[in-house]
């Protein structure tokens, strides 16, 4: 008796964690609009992109890179530490924005 409810005991908890895993995976693969902020991780010497947060944001020529008064700036002005908030597509390759925001003074969450 004893041996069958630990059995079953381990059952539902490799259910439960089963279901764990998958919802996990299924929320980095998600692809679609938004927005975040974070601070730039690197730039590597290409420039196709950089990492935010630890993400590949690729710059394209569609990519509009302005600072918090609207001003373009250009990719040159990105620097390793600044703070940004980056608009976008998540693709399961990395990010492609449509604008980058250099914050200047990082927005805090209460």
């Amino acid at each position: 008796m004893q041996l069958k409810k630990v059995f079953r005991l381990q059952c539902v908890l490799l259910v439960v964690t089963l279901f764990l895993v998958n919802s996990g995976f299924s929320q980095g693969k998600k692809e679609g609009v938004f927005s975040f902020f974070g601070s730039i991780d690197s730039i590597p010497e290409s420039r196709r992109f950089i990492v935010v947060n630890e993400q590949r944001v690729y710059i394209t020529s569609n990519t509009k890179i302005v600072d918090e008064n609207n001003n373009q700036l250009k990719m040159n002005q990105l620097k390793r530490g600044l703070s940004v908030r980056v608009e976008g597509i998540r693709k399961t390759e990395g990010i492609y924005p449509d604008k980058i925001t250099v914050i200047r003074t990082p927005k805090r969450n209460p």
